[in-house]
């Protein structure tokens, strides 16, 4: 089952039995973090950092939706080395999920950019069995 999807038109994208976020054009970290927490309803905990995100992204106990669905409408536009920690942390959190039986995490890009995805995912080294 692949929980990175990629789909021509990702700003219409929905699941009527998901809790679905939609993340629009942001640039750099810090407003990642901020529409990441708004769109995720991130406890006022959350830190702000690569390490906080990892967390929350593995936890949501705050959404009673058993299905949480992170639709990028584009790319976060970040330098190639935070890019590289998101695409890493995002993975991390969707095999994680993988074979959980509380939520299921799915993460969505758009297909116009599934051959930069694909290769960030390559490049963190953790492709899943049966790929992503």
């Amino acid at each position: 089952m692949n929980l990175i999807h990629f789909v021509d038109d990702p700003v219409s994208y929905n699941r009527s039995d998901a809790y679905v976020a939609h993340i629009s054009s942001v640039k750099g970290t810090e407003q990642l973090m901020s529409a990441l927490s708004e769109k995720l309803r991130f406890p006022d905990y959350f830190g702000r950092n690569w390490d906080a995100l990892d967390e929350c992204l593995r936890d949501f106990w705050w959404i009673e939706n058993r299905s949480i669905v992170l639709v990028h409408n584009e790319i976060p536009d970040l330098d190639k080395n935070a890019l590289l920690i998101y695409i890493e942390v995002l993975v991390r959190a969707v095999l994680d999920w993988r074979d959980d039986s509380d939520h299921d995490f799915e993460v969505v890009f758009p297909a116009s950019d599934e051959y930069q995805v694909r290769r960030l995912i390559d490049l963190t080294g953790r492709i899943p069995e049966g790929g992503i």
